[in-house]
């Protein structure tokens, strides 16, 4: 190959290296192996999430999984990844105020 040619791939590669690299560091320079898995066991379908900040809890309110009597089902996550049902619901489905 002549020598220019070879010049010219070189740069291309380091180029794409160096981009690929300055793309896999984290902005903030903390670096971790952390992996996350969700096995969405929970009934909760068409979810909706609130965070409560004086609490630290965020709140999923699901049309699916609610208690009897009540038309939607509360989950409550400290770290949106593992979650446990609030007993009874949201909108009691007796209220004579809806």
């Amino acid at each position: 190959m002549p020598k220019r040619l070879l010049l010219c791939v070189a740069v291309v590669l380091s180029a794409a290296v160096v981009s690929l690299s300055a793309q896999a560091q984290p902005t903030d320079g903390v670096r971790t192996n952390a992996t996350y898995f969700n096995d969405a066991a929970l009934p909760a379908a068409d979810p909706y999430v609130l965070h409560d900040q004086r609490s630290g809890y965020y709140y999923a309110y699901s049309t699916d999984g609610a208690d009897p009597g009540y038309y939607f089902a509360i989950y409550r996550s400290a770290d949106l990844a593992t979650w446990e049902k609030v007993p009874g619901g949201a909108l009691p489905a007796n209220d004579p105020k809806q």
